[in-house]
């Protein structure tokens, strides 16, 4: 009805079956039930990890360890996800932004059919974070992994994983002010230390080149020329994939020497905090000596 489908003649019908549902359903078995409400933190809280109680300390092992008493009905930890992927076969089932099951009684994406939500707060938070952009290539975009087809946002969202998560116990437990926040501009020179600097890495195929050969948004990265030489080749010889066996390889070669480089460089800017911290302390506590 609230998309104008029909005449006035059906719209009365319709209005007539939609009152009488209601009535039935507040008289049903289902009368004076409401939906379990969610469950927060409801004790003292960490000052330096607010999702946590307070009464957690990290020993040797980095393992959360209680130090006193836990009473029944008490919410120790209220922290979102990172990362969710739901099955594609649960997506009319499962929030796809927070995961939470609401069998057939989701909210669906205004533009497409393959994803769905609990509530609005849910879908206005996924477009913002990652359904804008591949909204518009559904449907029929999706991948399988591991026998079941998933949607491009799990395989978008598993990608991105790995450049987002950091260190949670560096982050978050044992020195969170110690620990470089991923996907930022690093606080030092990047040749700060190397007598003779370095050669720093570049971008080799141009923006251009990457929307020509619909390079996926997680593959543009300094690898993502190789990748367009490879699936060049997939295509010249198709269906003798076999034939581009070099190509391939000189790709995934290029990401996983990346990917140990960027690795290199996040262990270098922590360590270079680390030395940031002592020197200041040093010299606070020589000057108040």
């Amino acid at each position: 009805m609230a998309t104008g489908y029909g005449n006035r003649k059906v719209d009365a019908e319709l209005r007539v079956r939609e009152l009488n549902c209601k009535q039935q359903i507040a008289a049903g078995p289902s009368k004076g039930t409401v939906p379990s409400p969610r469950m927060d933190i409801n004790v003292d809280t960490n000052p330096k990890i607010p999702f946590l109680d307070k009464g957690k300390k990290v020993d040797h092992r980095r393992i959360l360890v209680a130090e006193k008493d836990i009473n029944p009905g008490d919410v120790i930890m209220d922290a979102e996800p990172l990362l969710t992927a739901i099955d594609f076969n649960l997506c009319y089932e499962n929030c796809s932004h927070c995961g939470v099951k609401f069998s057939n009684s989701l909210i669906p994406c205004p533009d497409c059919v393959f994803f769905m939500f609990c509530g609005e707060e849910c879908r206005q938070k996924s477009w913002k974070l990652w359904h804008q952009f591949e909204c518009p290539h559904l449907p029929g975009e999706t991948s399988q992994v591991e026998g079941r087809a998933l949607p491009l946002a799990a395989v978008t969202s598993r990608s991105n994983a790995q450049t987002t998560m950091g260190n949670w116990v560096s982050r978050y437990v044992t020195n969170p002010d110690g620990t470089p926040v991923p996907l930022t501009q690093p606080s030092f020179d990047p040749n700060f230390g190397f007598a003779h600097a370095r050669k720093e890495r570049v971008m080799i195929a141009t923006e251009e080149e990457m929307e020509a050969a619909k390079v996926p948004l997680a593959d543009r990265d300094y690898c993502a020329h190789k990748l367009i030489a490879y699936r060049a080749c997939r295509a010249d010889v198709w269906p003798w994939a076999y034939k581009c066996a070099h190509e391939k390889h000189d790709y995934l070669n290029c990401e996983y020497e990346d990917y140990i480089y960027r690795m290199k460089e996040y262990e270098r800017e922590k360590r270079l905090l680390l030395r940031k911290q002592r020197i200041e302390k040093k010299q606070g506590s020589e000057l108040h000596a």
